[in-house]
Parts: C-alpha cells; sequence; structure tokens
C-alpha cells in the first residue's frame, strides 16, 4: 500500500480529502494543500506557497528540463494506479537532469484534470511525485493545478552541476575511439507495455506470473540510476543520455548530432554494439520473461525476437547511455556495450552496427508517429 511509504508518511499533509469528493468539491487551493509538504533537502530554500520557489544555485550551472504526460498518450487509468503515475512524471524528469551529470535540485508540477476527477486521485498523484522526488535527492517545490478535459502532468526539473564536476556533459561531444557504456534497466518498460497491451493474452495464470508482474510494475515507473550521471560525468563521460525512445533511436541521435558538430572535413564516426553485451546488462530473467510471453501468446512469436526488440527498440526505461575514452575505467554501475569508430564511405548508410553488420532499420518511440 502506498501509505506504507516512509517517506510519503513522513512529509506530506495528512489531512487528506474524503474518498468521495471531485476535485471539484475540494477546490484548486484546498487540493494543493492537501499534496504539499515540508522540504526535506538542503537545495530548497523555498518551497511551496508563494508566488514562486527558491532552490540554492551555489554558484554552479543551473540545469533545466520539462516533460509532459498525457492521459491516454503516456498513462492510462486502467493500467496505472495514480501513485505510480506521479512517481514515473517525475522519474522522467529526473532521468533527463541525470542525463546532463547533474544533481536534481527541484521539481515544479503542473497538473490539469477533469472536474469530476476522485480527490483521492490527484492527492494519490502529488503523493508519488513527492517520493520520487526524494529518492531523486529533491523536493517538489512548487507548481499549479488546474481544470482540463483529461488529465495532464507537466513536470519542470531543475538540477546543477556540482564539483568535481564543472561542465554538462552533452548528446553532441561523442567522438572517435570511444567505449559506449550503458547503466541500468533495459527492456523491462518495453515489455511491460507489451503485457499490459494486451499482446500475449491473459490466457491461465500469465498476469500472475512474478516477471509478469515485474514488467508491468517497471513501465509504470521507471527505476533510472539515480547518483549514476554526476558519477559518469566525475569520470570522465565524453557524451551522455537518458534512454527513453529506445536503445538504438537514443545512441543514433547521439552519433548523428555530435557528426554535426564536428563540421565538414572533420572526422565522422559510427558505433559498432555488441549484442551479447546489451542483453548481459538487461538480465537472464528478461530473457525468461520472452520465454513466457512467446509461450502465452497465441501468435507464433520468437523469444528471441522479442528479446532484441525488448532491448534494442524499447522506450522509457530511462538508463544512462555514456561515452567514454577508449579503455578508460568506467564508473561502477556503467558496462561497455560497444565502441566507436571512423566511418568509412560504406558505413554512410549505417551509423549504427551491431556485431560488425550494419543495421538499416532504427526503430523506437516517435510522439507523432
Amino acid at each position: 500500500m502506498v501509505s506504507a511509504d516512509p517517506i510519503v508518511a513522513a512529509t506530506t499533509n495528512t489531512d487528506l480529502p474524503d474518498t468521495g469528493s471531485t476535485v471539484a468539491d475540494i477546490g484548486e487551493f484546498a487540493l494543493i494543500d492537501s499534496v504539499t509538504c515540508q522540504p526535506q533537502h538542503s537545495s530548497t530554500i523555498l518551497g511551496p506557497g508563494d508566488d514562486a520557489a527558491i532552490v540554492s544555485a551555489r554558484n554552479s550551472r543551473a540545469v533545466v528540463s520539462t516533460d509532459i504526460l498525457i492521459e491516454g498518450e503516456h498513462f492510462r487509468r486502467d493500467w496505472s494506479d495514480p501513485y505510480s503515475i506521479g512517481r514515473r512524471a517525475i522519474a522522467q524528469n529526473a532521468a533527463d537532469i541525470e542525463a546532463m551529470g547533474a544533481h536534481p535540485t527541484g521539481y515544479v508540477v503542473a497538473l490539469a484534470a477533469p472536474r469530476d476527477t476522485p480527490a483521492t486521485f490527484i492527492t494519490e498523484i502529488g503523493r508519488g511525485t513527492v517520493a520520487e522526488a526524494h529518492r531523486s535527492g529533491a523536493d517538489i517545490v512548487g507548481g499549479d493545478f488546474s481544470a482540463a478535459q483529461h488529465i495532464v502532468i507537466s513536470v519542470t526539473a531543475l538540477g546543477e552541476i556540482v564539483p568535481p564536476v564543472h561542465m554538462p556533459v552533452l548528446q553532441n561531444t561523442a567522438g572517435v575511439e570511444e567505449d559506449i557504456a550503458f547503466a541500468g534497466i533495459l527492456g523491462w518498460s518495453a515489455a511491460g507495455l507489451d503485457i499490459l497491451s494486451g499482446t500475449f493474452g491473459q490466457r491461465g495464470g500469465f498476469l500472475r506470473h512474478p516477471l509478469v508482474q515485474r514488467a508491468c510494475e517497471l513501465y509504470r515507473c521507471p527505476h533510472p540510476p539515480y547518483g549514476y550521471g554526476a558519477r559518469a560525468a566525475a569520470d570522465g563521460a565524453t557524451a551522455m543520455t537518458d534512454v527513453s525512445d529506445g536503445l538504438l533511436v537514443d545512441l543514433q541521435r547521439v552519433i548523428q548530432r555530435s557528426n554535426d558538430t564536428t563540421g565538414a572535413g572533420s572526422t565522422m564516426f559510427t558505433a559498432d554494439l555488441s549484442y551479447e553485451k546489451i542483453t548481459e546488462i538487461a538480465g537472464e530473467s528478461l530473457r525468461e520473461l520472452a520465454t513466457v510471453c512467446a509461450a502465452y501468446s497465441s501468435h507464433a512469436m520468437e523469444e528471441e525476437q522479442l528479446l532484441r526488440t525488448w532491448v534494442l527498440s524499447g522506450g522509457e526505461d530511462h538508463g544512462l547511455l555514456a561515452f567514454f575514452p577508449h579503455n578508460s575505467a568506467l564508473p561502477g554501475g556503467f558496462h561497455k556495450i560497444g565502441t566507436t569508430s571512423t566511418a568509412m564511405a560504406a558505413d554512410s548508410a549505417h551509423l549504427i552496427s551491431m556485431d560488425g553488420n550494419g543495421i538499416s532499420t532504427i526503430e523506437g518511440w516517435e510522439s507523432f508517429a
């Protein structure tokens, strides 16, 4: 039960709305009061309640990122409980801050919902945002609430670059002869989405299988590797991004932007990945899940194809994909999955290869597809 969460139980307002109340019954300000809490981190100077929040900058570089979740596009009420929706909203924004090599310092959450939405549904979203913010090392420092036809959650994440890191790690600064590494969870969110979408049906005890339940939970609320972004930056990462749209799509974006940045006449590069190393990161449990899903599917499905799709094209795990100087010691939690090399003329159509074989079609998440 979410009320057992010690972080939330200790910090959220205990004067919660009645279970039968709607957001229209409670009103904007009373609802905001019910989900705000006292700041728990030193980076928060002034939390919710005034015209704006104040967070410390400590004479460092500020990092800002915004993301949005829309009901029906990014989450469904019949798939996710409100507490998990709130956690997910923060987690995917925190991952963006981590990918810059920064530490999260605060979050501003704007939420809109239909007037007949149960007030407890909104307060549970709020409790989820508070819990995940604290897990990332920061607070919810402010936000807004309004009426809308569907539930919409917009989160602005704030972060800072802290010594020994002095500069952010960008997407467009990877180069030739570098190692590609990954930290975090890979493939599980995509598996959970397939399961919740009904791809494998609901026969027998399928949905009660522990690995099936784990995949669904990791889809509902991803687990970014908090603290690893700053660790990678301190250990010399040359470029970094979080895997939100799919490993290959996000890798291709880094390569394209880095090649574009170097300009004409400079050395272009491509990436070669090891499928074995990628699946090692995903773990034997994900392979076992692929076997279970293939067995329950009413359509002919190959275990290996499922696994390959989940780890290469599935997004929303929000692990960190980073580049490091070749043969340098990787920070704890990062595992090498490939290398970059000078692009040959024959490589022009394939920015990414797998075990030496060029990949022609790269799939992943696209908002307007």
